[in-house]
Formats: C-alpha cells, structure tokens, sequence
C-alpha cells in the first residue's frame, strides 16, 4: 500500500504548528514581564525550576545508559547478577589468599607455618641421636646426611667419642671439626642418614612467645629409652661480644645430657 505524500499540506501542518509556538511564546514572555515587580522573581523560579527539570531528567539518562553499559556485556540480568556474586566470591578468596600470604611470610614460610607440634616430635624422635664424649655425654642432631652437630664441651679430651643412635646402634666419626669459643663440634660419619636430617629454622623468622621444642636425652646413657622432647617458649636473640654465634633464649628447662640436642619450632 502506497503513501501519497502531500506536499502543500505538509507546509501548511508546519506553518500552523510554528504560529502555536510563537503564540505560545509570546504568552510565555507577557506571564514572565507582567506585572513587573514579580519579574525578579518569576526569572529566579523559572530558572531553578527548569534547571531541576533538566539535572533530574539528565541524572534518569544517565542512569539509564550506565545500567545498560553494565548490563549489555552480559546481554541479561541474570548473567549480571550471576558475576557480581562470583565476581564478590573471588575477591573474597583472593583477599583472604593475600591475608594467609602475608601470615606465612610473617612467619618465616610454609614449611613454618604448616609445622606442628606432633609431626615436630615424630621426626626428632628419629633425629636426635646420643653423643658421649670421655668426660661428658650430650646429644647431637643431623645437619645432613652424615654430619652431626653437637656442643663441644661433650666431645671435649674424647679423640673418638660415640654416636648411639635411637635404635641402640653405634658408630664413631671418622673426623671432628670444632669451635671452642662457640662451644659446636661437627661429627663426620662414614654413613649417611638421608632420612634423618631436619631443617633448621632462622632465628630471625622467631616471633617472641612463639612455641618451641627442646629435645636430647638427660644424663645421657645413665637414663634409658627415647628421646626427651621438653616445651616452651622463645624468649629474645642473645649477641655476644666476641662470638660469632647468637644465642637462642627460650623459657625450656634443660638437664645434663641434653647438651648439643636441638631447638625446634612449631606453630599452634
């Protein structure tokens, strides 16, 4: 079906609707002047009022084209609300991802971190291991596979003292290094232990009241069975003018025989 288009009417419609405009504006002017002394005021009013008019239906726009700006990339509602609760479900993870992160490093690590008091005791029960010396006896602990580290007031007068192990063997190391002034003698061992070596962990990473174990074995090969492991806390980081070692100050309680055993932390 086809349109005929009138031209002459056309002109005619607009002419008619551009005399309704200026009769309506002429109208508008002669409400806004007359009388004259509300002119001031009729101008304040009308602007506030058209300017509210323009602010509100500007902030409706928008508002409207934000929200289709967010909606649009999900083309539905559904999938909008369906980011925002994954989207807050991710940040909540990733913060708390970054809380952990800075409560391991805070802590020296995950191998810190994730210690713990029982896994701690197993392994030393199988780590720390008897050292008599000739005048003394104390305790020692893998620093590698065949290295023992122990106090060199143990093994002091004693060229070839004895390593006995949590089983009841024995063996002598083949060569002794030692530091008088620190008080550390290193045991060679012909053998190698892989299995019993334990990490150290710095003293730089130990927080104050952090949990310690202390383990060894009092009075030596007076005092029969395994290894006695003794709790406590870390107190301070000791300097000693002259030394190069620190010392560890820590609230344990330790006896004779326990000398050369070692410190070990775990977290609660």
């Amino acid at each position: 079906m086809k349109i005929k288009i009138n031209p002459d009417q056309l002109v005619e419609k607009f002419k008619y609707k551009l005399h309704l405009w200026r009769l309506r504006f002429i109208a508008y002017i002669k409400r806004l002047l007359f009388p004259l002394y509300l002119f001031p005021l009729k101008l304040v009013t009308y602007s506030a009022y058209y300017l509210t008019i323009f602010l509100f239906k500007l902030a409706i726009q928008l508002i409207k084209v934000s929200w289709f700006c967010l909606r649009w990339p999900f083309r539905s509602w559904p999938n909008f609300f369906k980011f925002l609760f994954w989207g807050s479900f991710f940040i909540y993870f990733a913060f708390t991802e970054y809380r952990f992160l800075s409560l391991v490093e805070h802590y020296g690590g995950y191998s810190k971190f994730f210690c713990s008091g029982w896994a701690v005791s197993r392994t030393l029960k199988r780590s720390v291991v008897r050292v008599v010396g000739g005048l003394s006896e104390g305790s020692g602990f893998f620093v590698s596979d065949n290295q023992i580290l122990t106090n060199f007031h143990v093994i002091a007068d004693e060229p070839s003292p004895k390593v006995v192990f949590p089983d009841g063997r024995f063996t002598t190391p083949y060569r002794i290094t030692a530091n008088k002034d620190n008080d550390l003698a290193l045991l060679y061992l012909n053998e190698t232990h892989p299995d019993k070596i334990f990490h150290w962990v710095s003293p730089q990473t130990l927080q104050i009241n952090e949990p310690l174990l202390a383990a060894g074995y009092p009075l030596g090969t007076d005092l029969s069975g395994e290894v006695t492991i003794n709790k406590g806390n870390f107190s301070a980081v000791r300097h000693a003018s002259g030394f190069f070692s620190d010392y560890v100050q820590t609230s344990i309680n330790l006896v004779q025989g326990m000398s050369g055993g070692r410190s070990f932390l775990y977290l609660l």
